[in-house]
């Protein structure tokens, strides 16, 4: 059986080493014009972020130059989200108006909605949210009333929704997460899911708690997707440890899961070509951001780490591949814009949020 996973984390950036530059305003009611409180005002996948004050004031300092999205997060409102371009030594001031949900007298009543049924439900949606291996086994959900369940009966899609920020704590990685769920849905093989998300580092009660998590981030990062990314940027595939073949798109080429095990050594040169980063990598101008101009799968190999479950005899590392239905923009670190012009499956299928890393993870490597 093939899986795909369409994972969307709605945040852009484009970094670049210059002068920093900073975000203030204030959070109003739409309707009323007055001041919120405790408004959760964050850059998505990033642990920048504050909480308004009384007056619904905030600022965000020290902020890179490029482009982002400002996210405001509060119950009992709709979510904000606004994209910025911000310029070096810049600070820009920004009125956000929220406007307040539409709460049915359903949705507020304490029923028995939480029964074994949702309960269920609540376990195989932490499966497939927080993913699975070691770093999932260290992750609690710590609000999971905020979600409910329903199934569409016509595709068989079990659908997840959440009108508050989901909570999350990674022990394995020392953040607690905050995500706010715009859409999930999954079944047998798929699962497709995007959100904004903030993370805050959590303090380590020991130093071997803190060398735990370094180590942890760090393996964690290795042959994730977004190491990918960074290689192909940067034309350092192989010294990033990876091969990187494209398929033939004349003859087709191989499915991953596959009964039949087949070596790597037997597709390439046929099947599997020689993929050449140079070739469809654009760089635009002033900017860190680059345009992988690409439409077809890609066969991801990640050669630094074993796994039992590759489909090649031969070459018994991370394999995964990423199929691009058109180009992707990324910064030259590695984070992807346009999450929604790719699927993947093999071993990047099994990252979901418990392997998720803030943005300025990597970025002075």
């Amino acid at each position: 059986m093939r899986f795909f996973i369409q994972i969307v984390l709605l945040a852009s950036f484009s970094h670049a080493v210059a002068q920093k530059s900073m975000v203030t305003g204030q959070v109003q009611d739409a309707e009323t014009g007055q001041p919120i409180e405790f408004v959760h005002v964050f850059i998505a996948n990033t642990t920048i972020g504050k909480t308004t004050d009384e007056k619904g004031n905030f600022n965000l300092e020290n902020l890179d130059i490029g482009e982002f999205d400002l996210v405001a997060s509060i119950v009992g409102y709709e979510l904000f989200v606004k994209r910025i371009n911000i310029i070096a030594g810049q600070t820009i001031d920004i009125s956000i108006k929220m406007k307040p949900l539409l709460i049915r007298l359903d949705e507020v009543e304490i029923s028995s909605s939480k029964d074994r049924k949702w309960q269920r439900q609540l376990k195989k949606f932490s499966k497939e949210f927080l993913g699975s291996g070691p770093n999932a086994r260290k992750c609690e959900i710590l609000n999971p009333w905020v979600i409910d369940f329903e199934k569409e009966e016509a595709s068989g899609m079990n659908i997840a929704t959440a009108d508050v920020q989901i909570e999350v704590l990674n022990d394995a990685l020392g953040y607690k997460v905050y995500f706010n769920l715009k859409h999930f849905q999954w079944n047998s093989g798929y699962i497709s899911f995007f959100g904004y998300t903030s993370f805050e580092l959590l303090e380590p009660d020991s130093k071997e708690k803190e060398r735990e998590w370094a180590v942890n981030r760090k393996l964690t990062y290795e042959g994730s997707m977004r190491h990918m990314f960074y290689a192909i940027a940067n034309h350092r595939i192989k010294e990033e440890g990876f091969e990187i073949y494209q398929y033939n798109k004349h003859i087709g080429g191989q499915r991953m899961g596959r009964a039949v095990k087949v070596n790597l050594a037997d597709l390439v040169g046929n099947q599997l070509l020689d993929f050449d980063s140079k070739s469809v990598v654009r760089h635009s101008i002033g900017t860190d951001q680059v345009l992988i101009d690409y439409y077809g799968k890609l066969e991801v190999i990640y050669k630094k780490i074993g796994w039992e479950y590759s489909p090649y005899p031969d070459e018994p590392f991370l394999v995964s591949t990423i199929n691009f239905f058109k180009p992707v923009r990324c910064t030259s670190h590695g984070y992807v814009f346009d999450q929604l012009n790719y699927e993947v499956s093999g071993y990047f299928i099994l990252s979901r949020l418990a392997n998720m890393l803030p943005f300025e993870y990597g970025v002075g490597r």
